[in-house]
Formats: structure tokens, C-alpha cells, sequence
């Protein structure tokens, strides 16, 4: 297996770079995971998406810390998919629930 993010992921993950650096080790610790176990850890709260992301994976790197306010840097979930014909976990995006979802995940 094999990691290809999408130019969007990369985007994404500048972006956030940008904010905290430290992120960056956060996603590549769950990308290795992925690709030595293809699953995460409970923690990650790793489940398949609806709708419009049918397909797809979300995972969560950072939850909102209890009595927070959510943020660019507190809440960073990661969308990946696999392609299992070309053994390729594929990175989609990156980035915070209002950033991936902000109404781009409605029935219409």
C-alpha cells in the first residue's frame, strides 16, 4: 500500500501548516496506521460518510476539547478513500467539520 493525497489534501494540509505546524504529524501518524493496519484506533473515530461523500472515510485527528469553541486547529478530521485495485489509500481532504462540511453535505 501506498499514499497519494489528492492536490486538494495538499492544499488543505498547507493551510493548516500554516496554523500548527504540528498537525502535520498528526495526519502522517494516522496515514501510517492506515496503511500498516488499514483501520485506526478507536480514538480516531474512523467511519464511512453519506451522501455526497459515499465512499469515502472521515477520521478524527482532533476533537474540540470539552467547553471550547471549535476551531481550525482543534477540530481537523481527514477524508481518505481506498482504491484497493491499485492498493492506494488516498488522501481527499483535511481540514475542520465547518471547512469540509459547511452545508456541502445536504440531501439537495
Amino acid at each position: 500500500m501506498k499514499f497519494k493525497p489528492r492536490k486538494s489534501f495538499e492544499r488543505d494540509l498547507a493551510r493548516l501548516a500554516k496554523l500548527d505546524i504540528s498537525i502535520i504529524n498528526d495526519v502522517k501518524d494516522a496515514v501510517n496506521l492506515l496503511l500498516e493496519n488499514g483501520h485506526l484506533p478507536a480514538e480516531y473515530q474512523e467511519h464511512a460518510l453519506e451522501r455526497r461523500w459515499t465512499g469515502y472515510i472521515e477520521c478524527h485527528l482532533r476533537d474540540t476539547p470539552s467547553g471550547s469553541t471549535p476551531s481550525a486547529t482543534n477540530d481537523v478530521l481527514m477524508i481518505y478513500r481506498w482504491d484497493l485495485d491499485t492498493l492506494v489509500l488516498i488522501g481527499v481532504r483535511v481540514g475542520s467539520h465547518h471547512q469540509l462540511f459547511n452545508g456541502l453535505n445536504s440531501n439537495k
